[in-house]
């Protein structure tokens, strides 16, 4: 990583952390909203923080990403979120249940569920483990040949390992498409340098911070949409919309729809297994 890079991540880290000029001043402003983002892993979780980020009165708690297994830690998800501050923002790849879900609406919470095409998850995240030495299924990933066998293994699964198939995972975060659950699409969001449309972004950006009771000008959106793509988070790879399709071949494909088909439809990706 080179000197321009290294700045650059360490001021974005300052930035979303609500440490930089611009935003410490904000901080605690009480009619903001306390945010709680929900996504698969891979799924443009870094994109969703920092179209928040990139909004001076908002910034992410001082936390690493929080799952299931850190709950311990702060003795629950309610005292968590009771425990947040206005524009404070909580990212998550927590399990949906019901009383979670309860839990986050009883304390007033927005919260953002970010999906993207299961397809270029899988894909993403077979590229991510397999050179994230230190990821906790890189031994699993580092015996498979090549990106084929790696990517077989991400949609079935391990059992003997404790690794579910890509369906049962997508399976765990389905239940946040639910009111009062605002969703994001990664491919609505990313802009038309991940090869999605400007429009389309503008609107997904407008919605989204409506949704916060934010009213953004103009101006603002378009600030927020020019600094949007960006390649300092720490899993940024391409950020491209149908990736999947220069790695699928007919067996991956027939197996991803036995084994994650039926979470296509139900995610919005598909309107059937006909594809």
């Amino acid at each position: 990583m080179n000197v321009m890079r290294i700045a650059a991540k360490t001021w974005w880290d300052l930035k979303r952390f609500g440490l930089t000029p611009d935003k410490i001043w904000r901080r605690g402003n009480a009619g903001l909203p306390r945010i709680f983002c929900v996504s698969v892993p891979k799924s443009g979780t870094h994109l969703l923080e920092r179209v928040l980020c990139l909004h001076p009165p908002l910034y992410r708690k001082f936390m690493s990403t929080l799952y299931n297994s850190h709950l311990e830690k702060y003795q629950g998800l309610s005292p968590l979120v009771r425990n947040l501050d206005p524009g404070q923002i909580v990212v998550s790849h927590l399990h949906y249940t019901d009383n979670r879900l309860e839990t986050l609406a009883e304390e007033g919470v927005k919260i953002l569920f970010m999906i993207r095409d299961p397809r270029d998850v899988v894909v993403s995240e077979s590229f991510y483990i397999r050179r994230k030495k230190n990821h906790y299924l890189h031994p699993l990933f580092a015996r498979e040949p090549d990106l084929r066998h790696a990517l077989i293994l991400g949609i079935q699964g391990d059992a003997a390992a404790g690794y579910p198939s890509f369906g049962e995972r997508l399976g765990y975060f389905a239940g946040w498409m639910r009111d009062p659950v605002y969703v994001v699409r990664f491919e609505d969001l990313i802009g038309e340098e991940g090869g999605g449309g400007q429009e389309t972004q503008v609107e997904v950006i407008r919605g989204l911070f409506d949704f916060l009771g934010i009213n953004l000008s103009e101006t603002e959106i378009q600030a927020i949409r020019g600094n949007l793509f960006s390649d300092v988070s720490p899993t940024f790879r391409k950020g491209k919309i149908g990736e999947w399709r220069k790695h699928f071949n007919e067996e991956i494909q027939a197996l991803f729809k036995e084994t994650a088909g039926e979470m296509m439809v139900r995610y919005g990706y598909e309107k059937n297994l006909d594809w």
